[in-house]
């Protein structure tokens, strides 16, 4: 339930017709407000220059420490209880089936299904990627610009041997599709902190 960088390199074919067919344009930001009637995830552990908070979404999902410590975020519900995701959340909001990773405690410690998950690409946006790849479509016919080892990240890039190129007007969002709001998509549970602190948001 978040964005992500999808990379895809080949010997034969373009893969901007892979990856650059599909553009639903700019998607509205939410009201300033809206953070005040939807479930907001963020981290625990992270500063004003961090992941950062998400209203209706959680941050990118951690893989947990080197020894297999889980490091799930947190997300404020509309009533103000902080509650946080389980590892069957995780997954659900991966696209997975609830219990996708419990095979892996067999040979693994629990908190190593976190950094399966995280590690995972999204379900829908691997499917979007590999329908791509079965039927090309075309390329966006937009402006391309050379890519600056200056300045700040791209939206889009490509390189088919001749230099770094910028797709100019390509927004982030190829496909937009209806979703529950996260918090209907999560299970009821009780508070990680209890609702008092619903008084001080």
């Amino acid at each position: 339930m978040g964005h992500g960088l999808g990379k895809v390199a080949a010997l034969e074919g373009d893969p901007r017709e892979v990856l650059f067919a599909d553009d639903v344009g700019p998607q509205p930001d939410p009201p300033k407000e809206y953070w005040r009637e939807a479930a907001c995830g963020f981290y625990w552990t992270e500063g004003p220059r961090g992941l950062g908070w998400a209203p209706d979404a959680v941050p990118t999902l951690k893989g947990g420490s080197s020894v297999g410590i889980p490091s799930p975020p947190a997300i404020v519900m509309p009533d103000g209880c902080i509650v946080t995701p389980d590892i069957r959340d995780a997954e659900r909001l991966q696209g997975f089936e609830a219990g996708w990773t419990q095979p892996a405690e067999e040979i693994k410690k629990p908190g190593f299904r976190w950094r399966l998950v995280g590690n995972a690409v999204t379900v829908d946006a691997a499917a979007w990627i590999g329908e791509r790849l079965i039927r090309p479509g075309a390329d966006n016919d937009v402006l391309d610009l050379p890519l600056r080892k200056a300045g700040s990240w791209p939206t889009a890039a490509w390189n088919m041997g001749e230099g770094r190129m910028i797709p100019v007007g390509l927004s982030e969002w190829p496909l937009a599709r209806p979703r529950a709001p996260l918090a209907e998509f999560l299970p009821p549970r009780e508070s990680a902190l209890g609702r008092s602190m619903s008084s001080s948001l």
